[in-house]
């Protein structure tokens, strides 16, 4: 049946390559949970404490579902699995925003409070900025599992 969806939907689901990198995207990670498989131990998350499939989601400024990446066992920390499925190495490059789980990766992500000390306040004013950004993927994500359709524009298939 899974063949046959992929099929179905090819026309519908952009890949990496098909994003425009003129418009900048939020992108953020999620777990699909699913039902408990003992023999599949990669399955399970530690940070969710449940088993489930890790998903990566790009989303514009205003909240328009972009990509969706294929899903990768929910043991996957999120900057594995954007580097898995290419977004990374789009050329031209593709402006992500991201969260603090991302920080290394050449994507705009909140500033990361030094060791014993505090931000200062204008990178506080950053992160607060970024923050209200990134709130639209939660948005998206709660669309998503809660299963009401989100709209994906039409692009070439994987």
């Amino acid at each position: 049946m899974t063949p046959a969806l992929a099929d179905a939907t090819a026309d519908w689901v952009p890949a990496a390559d098909d994003l425009d990198p003129e418009v900048v995207l939020i992108i953020d990670g999620t777990l699909l949970p699913c039902w408990s498989w003992a023999d599949v131990p990669d399955l399970y998350s530690g940070k969710h404490h449940t088993t489930g499939v890790n998903v990566q989601v790009a989303a514009t400024l205003s909240a328009r579902l972009m990509w969706v990446c294929d899903p990768l066992p929910g043991c996957t920390h999120d900057l594995t699995s954007l580097r898995t499925h290419g977004l990374l190495e789009s050329d031209p490059p593709v402006t992500l925003i991201a969260d603090k789980g991302y920080i290394g990766a050449g994507l705009i992500t909140p500033i990361k409070k030094p060791s014993g000390r505090e931000l200062a306040e204008d990178r506080k004013q950053i992160n607060k900025e970024l923050n209200a950004i990134r709130a639209t993927t939660g948005v998206v994500l709660s669309l998503g599992k809660d299963g009401a359709q989100a709209t994906i524009p039409k692009g070439k298939s994987k």
